[in-house]
């Protein structure tokens, strides 16, 4: 109960007195589906969805750290890098924390809120890690870079797919899988009577950076296809 509470405390942070990191939207015309093709053998591109290049620098803000922990210390000294994906056209990146309008738990720091209008659509946030210098099949390695979400009773982001990689860095998509958190305390000693709830997320690590992102969806908001386009356009880089 202490890990879950304390991952969704990550995401319920304020920033009072916190400068947020950068955001910077451009939209453009998506090349998927194809034209329609109208009666006349003229192209109709009117249904063409429109698709914008999001990109987002981490960390997004100073995490307060009043207890001075290590571990949040790492996140605020943490190098600048730069996220860029590819979202549709409309759907913002706030520079404030999702709060509780998305409670999905997750393992991340300096989360922010990703909406369309008013509807809340998911969130984004980061964290660090030691590369693993053993010998691991690359299809193996995300187990090594993510074990805070798969291994909780309360929630895990597994089965993970990978659908592009390099040498050093991977993206995939997780089946999310999580006990409704406004349920748990309707249910005291019985965990197994928490209903629980399912989405999908993207995950994205890179080994040079020392980095991993993770990005949730709000339940029923997206399908697999999606989720896997957005994946696809993951890319994470150094800043300077």
């Amino acid at each position: 109960m202490k890990r879950f509470l304390s991952v969704l405390f990550l995401l319920t942070l304020t920033v009072a007195g916190a400068a947020c990191g950068g955001v910077s939207i451009h939209t453009h015309s998506s090349a998927s589906p194809a034209p329609v093709q109208s009666g006349t053998g003229e192209t109709d591109t009117s249904t063409a969805p429109q698709v914008q290049t999001v990109s987002i620098e981490f960390p997004a803000y100073t995490e307060p750290n009043p207890a001075q922990l290590p571990a949040v210390e790492r996140i605020n000294s943490a190098a600048k890098f730069q996220v860029e994906l590819a979202l549709p056209a409309g759907w913002t990146v706030g520079q404030t924390p999702p709060k509780d309008v998305v409670p999905i738990p997750g393992d991340f720091y300096t989360p922010l809120s990703i909406s369309s209008g008013d509807e809340p659509i998911g969130y984004i946030g980061f964290n660090v890690f030691e590369p693993f210098d053993g010998d691991i099949p690359q299809a193996e390695y995300y187990k090594a870079v993510y074990p805070g979400l798969r291994l909780s009773s309360f929630f895990h982001w597994d089965p993970y797919t990978a659908v592009k990689a390099t040498d050093t860095a991977e993206t995939g998509v997780a089946e999310i899988w999580y006990l409704d958190p406004n349920e748990i305390d309707k249910h005291p000693g019985a965990m197994p009577d928490v209903p629980h709830l399912e989405t999908y997320g993207v995950l994205s690590y890179d080994k040079r950076l020392r980095v991993y992102i993770g990005i949730a969806f709000v339940p029923d908001i997206l399908d697999r296809a999606q989720v896997q386009a957005i994946a696809e356009s993951v890319t994470l880089s150094p800043i300077g």
